[in-house]
């Protein structure tokens, strides 16, 4: 039986790779986004990934990002209206700052 985290893995992946599918409403939008925190939030809380988990969520992310440029023109709003309190390791609510936003957080991560 999947960990709850290797589930929530598996869902967003899910949801990233038909993500054409989410863009009719941008709650879906901020759906897969809040599923991206709660598994952010269980990894630096010291879960630990399965090599097939973490290649899974590296794909997803790597198509979220591919995306980017789409889910600007879509939901302009969502980045613009995004809290102020957003933490920057939650990059996928700063794809409005270019496709390198994903960098500072990984490597802030790594550094730990």
């Amino acid at each position: 039986m999947p960990s709850d985290l290797a589930s929530r893995i598996e869902r967003f992946a899910e949801m990233a790779e038909d993500l054409e599918a989410y863009l009719d409403e941008r709650a879906e939008l901020v759906e897969l986004f809040i599923r991206r925190e709660l598994i952010e939030d269980a990894l630096r809380a010291g879960a630990e990934l399965a090599a097939a988990d973490r290649a899974r969520l590296d794909a997803a992310d790597a198509k979220l990002l591919r995306r980017r440029r789409r889910l600007l023109r879509r939901f302009p709003e969502l980045f613009e209206d995004r809290p102020a309190d957003v933490p920057r390791v939650y990059w996928w609510w700063y794809l409005d700052e270019g496709p390198r936003v994903r960098e500072e957080p990984v490597a802030g991560a790594k550094e730990r």
